[in-house]
């Protein structure tokens, strides 16, 4: 997942991420921004709709993703990648409940999730290289790799 698809507060980068009211355009055609907290001059480099209930600030109005997922993805391990799961425990006590609740929340791109997708994809986590497969309804681990 790229930098700027995360809202994560955990970024491999400097940028700050806040929630901003739209105060909508200027009479130079510039986006006004309500309640922010930067300096003058503080380029903004990326703008995401706000989302209730991954945002979540009181009172605001939400008109891109109105409601949560309904439900969860099962996501089940492979024997090899179960077993390399367990292998990193003690070091990792929270990877495998980190990695199911990423997993859970199917993140494919919206389009692949309404057609048969045979896909093997990866996930860069921490220095974990994930090989996940959907099979029928259900998030498959195949493999982690060390990087």
């Amino acid at each position: 997942m790229g930098v700027f698809a995360t809202r994560s507060t955990f970024r491999p980068n400097p940028i700050g991420l806040s929630v901003v009211k739209n105060g909508g355009l200027n009479e130079h055609n510039k986006l006004v921004v309500e309640g922010v907290d930067l300096l003058d001059q503080t380029p903004i480099i990326d703008i995401k709709p706000y989302v209730h209930y991954a945002d979540s600030v009181n009172d605001a109005i939400s008109g891109f993703a109105e409601f949560a997922p309904k439900k969860k993805m099962p996501v089940e391990y492979s024997k090899l990648a179960y077993l390399k799961l367990q292998t990193l425990v003690n070091a990792y006590p929270q990877l495998e409940a980190l990695l199911t609740n990423i997993l859970e929340q199917d993140p494919r791109p919206a389009y692949k999730t309404a057609t048969k997708d045979d896909k093997i994809y990866s996930i860069l986590l921490h220095n974990f290289d994930i090989k996940w497969q959907v099979r029928h309804t259900i998030n498959y681990v195949l493999d982690i790799e060390i990087q």
